[in-house]
């Protein structure tokens, strides 16, 4: 896995071993990107389900000023470590091994609002409107930033307060979700 533009490009990035993550393309990455160039530029960037870290070291590598990473699997946040190792950038980040949802209320208290959040749960599980929810009734996003979640063809939207649905792309075998906050 390489990191795919920026000042970063082709940096290889190490994958955690197994099948507890699932590494997001290229491709997606480069869609979510595309969609970003005119926001990512100094932006605060947190990475939910981070696996490897690739989404939030991308966003480093493209301009992003800070990215947080939230992985709850020992191996996979020892492995984003490594990563933010190499390429240098520990003044720009941070790791949280931990549940998702449990971290949430913390970096709301502890951190600035981000300005894009990328959710990267397991397809198809409860966690997912879990996170959402607990985003929706937080501050830990900006307002009129950007949310993206990336789950299967078969995730349903739910109704949420302040994250308002803008649209869905299907990339491969991934459909990924788009939300800004409204308030």
């Amino acid at each position: 896995m390489r990191i795919i533009a920026g000042k970063y490009k082709n940096s290889l990035l190490k994958a955690p071993i197994g099948n507890t993550t699932r590494p997001t393309s290229s491709r997606l990455r480069g869609a979510v990107f595309n969609i970003l160039m005119q926001h990512i530029e100094g932006a605060r960037f947190l990475d939910l389900f981070a696996g490897s870290g690739s989404m939030g070291l991308e966003a480093l590598s493209r301009g992003a000023a800070f990215a947080t990473f939230v992985e709850e699997n020992r191996d996979s946040a020892r492995v984003i470590q490594e990563n933010i190792t190499s390429l240098g950038v520990k003044h720009q980040t941070m790791v949280l091994c931990g549940d998702c949802a449990q971290q949430l209320p913390r970096l709301a208290q502890l951190e600035a609002p981000y300005s894009i959040i990328y959710v990267d749960p397991p397809y198809e599980t409860p966690i997912t409107n879990t996170v959402l929810e607990a985003i929706d009734n937080s501050s830990i996003l900006e307002s009129g930033g950007l949310l993206f979640l990336e789950e299967s063809k078969r995730f349903e939207v739910p109704q949420l307060a302040t994250l308002k649905f803008k649209k869905s792309r299907s990339v491969g075998r991934s459909t990924l979700y788009e939300f800004v906050r409204a308030i």
